[in-house]
């Protein structure tokens, strides 16, 4: 039953849904916007099994998602509108929790408007920022000392509460290093920061208003990481640590575009809105580098100053683009998937 009741709001949210920021024509009247809302994604709101095709079975909390977002809005004059926005999202892995912090500014010039076409373009930053992260579930250790020791056959594992960490040296023959620790990894001081520029052409037809831009973002990233492992005294086990780069910085650059549908019907405005990401990354994360993400929601005009929105956002890879470090050269098997989540929201407009 309530499957079928989030089905029922999906597909109402996929014919109507919540009017886009992004769009040439600025607000008409209102000089201030203030919207909070919450995301939110779990086994209920799944409507379509996206986290048990991705690997992820109905009683795990493994790729639960909940989240806030809060933006403002000030429109100088005719011409000059800003925005800024700041999300918060708590995410759920193998054994680990991923809190991350956004915010986000920009600022849209009108180039343009005559009767029902207008053209602006943006300049924004995006600050993305993780809490530090400790991991020290098997599993979850396993999957990194895979991506930060590829070419070696290693495997931890736990007999009688001991720690054994077991690999296959280079004549084939198998090694076992009893570890003096509890195995954890830290990733920490994980951020990157962005700044993009934005063209959007916006046109308006009796209730529908169509709105298609295309935009280039260049991005900085770091990460560092530690683990329990660099206190072992194998000697073995230190040389093939030292290949290890346990402080990653990169830049990449991300080609974006999109294309919004609206359309205005009584007290309701609903919106469909697809963007394609193509990200240039440094050749050995190359193996994804776009994303298709679309956003549907439908908004309810409650009053002149208020709206509620309800929504939905699905795209073909976790956050790529969106949140880049999440791409890194030791966690770029880890996000490759199909993601969705709901959202739910009141804007204030005065």
């Amino acid at each position: 039953m309530q499957k079928m009741l989030f089905f029922f709001i999906f597909m109402i949210t996929f014919l109507y849904s919540k009017s886009s920021n992004i769009s040439a024509f600025l607000p008409k009247i209102d000089s201030f916007i203030i919207s909070i809302g919450a995301e939110k994604v779990n086994s209920t709101i799944d409507i379509f099994n996206m986290k048990e095709k991705e690997g992820s079975n109905k009683s795990s909390t493994l790729g639960d998602m909940e989240g806030i977002d809060f933006n403002f809005g000030y429109k100088f004059n005719n011409k000059i509108y800003t925005s800024l926005t700041f999300n918060y999202k708590k995410l759920n892995y193998i054994g680990t929790q991923l809190i991350n912090k956004q915010l986000d500014l920009y600022l849209r010039y009108q180039l343009y408007k005559k009767d029902n076409l207008a053209f602006s373009i943006d300049g924004g930053y995006t600050i993305n920022r993780a809490n530090d992260t400790l991991i020290n579930s098997l599993e979850a250790i396993n999957n990194i000392l895979e991506d930060i020791l590829p070419e070696k056959e290693i495997e931890l594992k736990e007999i009688e509460n001991q720690q054994l960490l077991i690999y296959h040296e280079d004549d084939k023959s198998v090694k076992t290093i009893p570890l003096k620790n509890k195995t954890f990894f830290k990733v920490k001081n994980t951020n990157d920061s962005s700044f993009y520029t934005r063209a959007i052409l916006s046109l308006k037809k009796d209730k529908w208003l169509f709105n298609t831009y295309l935009g280039y973002k260049e991005t900085m990233i770091h990460s560092e990481m530690d683990s329990s492992i660099f206190d072992e005294d194998d000697i073995d086990l230190k040389k093939e640590l030292e290949k290890v780069n346990f402080i990653q910085e990169r830049q990449d650059s991300m080609i974006f575009g999109g294309v919004g549908l609206n359309y205005h019907f009584h007290q309701w405005i609903g919106e469909i809105n697809y963007q394609y990401n193509y990200i240039m990354r440094v050749a050995h994360l190359q193996n994804t580098k776009s994303n298709h993400i679309f956003n549907l929601n439908l908004t309810y005009m409650a009053t002149k100053n208020i709206d509620y929105y309800i929504g939905a956002k699905i795209m073909l890879h976790q956050f790529n683009g969106e949140i880049p470090y999440l791409y890194g050269e030791y966690n770029k098997g880890s996000f490759h998937h199909k993601y969705g989540f709901a959202n739910v929201g009141v804007v204030y407009k005065f």
